[in-house]
């Protein structure tokens, strides 16, 4: 399927251009600052055209810093990236993760863009640990699985090698169980300076790219190892580099039966705040993007098809920091006071699909035949991306 026409793609622009709020596209304003996270789909080489990176840099340079994931080995597109979105944007990227260099699988960056103006880089910059003891539980946890998994591959290897065949590797085979993040998750520390008197915001930004796979209990089982690390993390704040930590991710959470497992998964993280977050004073969890924000009727879906809520910003928060949101911000979000105010915490998704349903067909995606829409999200997929970037806006301290 061949993806957009310069013609279509110059009209995306204006109409974006036109109204960029319209399809939820975050504008950059004086008092407060936009963060967020965008899975760019194998964002490697710069040799689509000019058309899609003039796309891409209209929406990622509204934000004040934008994690992205699936960043390809060869940097040239995501400096590209950061060219076009002028001179103020820093590039901070990982070494690739997903597989080990030589072997097979897709091998990805997780990237930090930021504005420098708006937020400061401090020196901390890590990948997430995962201790071999954690290791050494999950396999024992599992070690039937493992044990068959092992017996299938040296089986399977035995009669290639006797039918004259070359052996598989491991790489090529599907792991039965949790034992280690599939991409290691790449974290480092950020300031939004405060005006006048306000403080400053001190955060640890986490940027992660959780399992995707065939297995539905794997994936559970590494999200729930994330959030687990994270709370764990948190309850040691008293020698953190910073207390508060932002999760800018897509998490891969999956909602084929939606009131079923979204409760599972509020419950599992309000079982784990609790048990790690016993007291008043503890840390608190925020996911927005699992609260249905007040202008809408259902919850934000962040994938292309418009079906599933994958993309997270998600906010720990020290409780002695009174200017990122708690979850009871999310039933007020876009007011202060209750009267609209364009600088308050806010979130929300830009629908580069409804953008582009409405170019090209002149109606709503959900108003399209299967056929319309499976071409759609072709082209999509092809020039954009199959998920959609998600956003918060925090007000700046002080701001008048």
């Amino acid at each position: 399927m061949p993806g957009f026409t310069d013609l279509r793609w110059q009209q995306m622009t204006d109409k974006l251009n036109d109204d960029p709020e319209r399809w939820g596209c975050p504008v950059r304003r004086d008092d407060s600052v936009v963060i967020g996270s965008f899975n760019a789909l194998k964002l490697g080489k710069d040799n689509n055209s000019d058309k899609r990176w003039e796309f891409l840099e209209r929406f990622v340079s509204r934000f004040d810093l934008i994690a992205i994931q699936e960043v390809m080995d060869d940097l040239s597109g995501i400096r590209r990236l950061q060219r076009d979105c002028g001179s103020k944007f820093e590039l901070l990227v990982s070494d690739t993760t997903g597989a080990a260099p030589g072997d097979g699988g897709l091998k990805e960056r997780l990237a930090f863009l930021y504005h420098r103006d708006r937020i400061e880089l401090k020196e901390l910059v890590s990948d997430i640990t995962y201790d071999r003891s954690n290791i050494a539980k999950n396999l024992h946890r599992d070690i039937d699985l493992w044990t068959q998994f092992f017996k299938d591959f040296d089986d399977t290897n035995a009669a290639r090698v006797a039918q004259g065949k070359k052996k598989i590797s491991l790489s090529k085979k599907s792991l039965p169980a949790f034992l280690d993040f599939i991409r290691t998750p790449h974290c480092a520390a950020f300031v939004i300076k405060g005006k006048g008197s306000g403080d400053d915001i001190e955060f640890l930004a986490l940027n992660a790219h959780t399992l995707y796979g065939n297995s539905k209990k794997e994936r559970k089982r590494e999200f729930d190892a994330l959030f687990e690390w994270l709370v764990k993390r948190a309850k040691s704040r008293d020698t953190m580099y910073f207390k508060n930590m932002i999760i800018l991710a897509d998490l891969n959470m999956m909602f084929n039966n939606a009131d079923t497992q979204l409760s599972d998964i509020i419950k599992k993280i309000h079982d784990l705040g609790s048990h790690f977050f016993a007291d008043d004073g503890d840390v608190r969890v925020n996911f927005p993007f699992l609260d249905v924000h007040p202008d809408e009727t259902q919850l934000f879906n962040t994938n292309a098809r418009s079906n599933q809520t994958f993309d997270h910003v998600a906010f720990f928060v020290d409780p002695d920091e009174h200017n990122l949101p708690l979850e009871s911000a999310n039933r007020n979000a876009g007011k202060t006071n209750g009267v609209e105010d364009l600088n308050a915490y806010n979130y929300g998704v830009f629908n580069f699909v409804e953008l582009a349903s409405e170019t090209l067909h002149g109606t709503n995606y959900f108003s399209l035949t299967d056929d319309q829409q499976d071409s759609l999200i072709s082209r999509i997929n092809d020039d954009v991306s199959d998920h959609m970037p998600i956003w918060a806006r925090i007000p700046i301290p002080g701001a008048s």
